[in-house]
């Protein structure tokens, strides 16, 4: 189900203000690779292949059963899928 992009907006409005505020982790939408201090958690589509902080996660919106989510092993590009 998609959401209303208003709706959606306000949505990850909230819980990046949740990650960053209870967890210290700051959530990068669309993609975005940018390194941070902190471990973020990123979603986009297709397997991860950017610089991401060690311990970052990464939800991808088009994989199968064991390729969904992927953690950042090493502070560089070097990915890890969860399963």
């Amino acid at each position: 189900m998609a959401y209303p992009s208003p709706l959606r907006a306000r949505i990850m409005g909230r819980f990046r203000k949740l990650f960053v505020a209870q967890l210290g982790v700051h959530i990068l939408p669309n993609s975005t690779f940018a390194p941070e201090s902190a471990p973020a958690v990123i979603s986009g589509a297709g397997a991860p292949t950017g610089t991401a902080p060690q311990g970052s996660l990464y939800l991808r919106v088009d994989g199968a059963a064991a390729t969904t989510a992927y953690v950042n092993t090493d502070g560089g590009t070097t990915w890890a899928a969860l399963s």
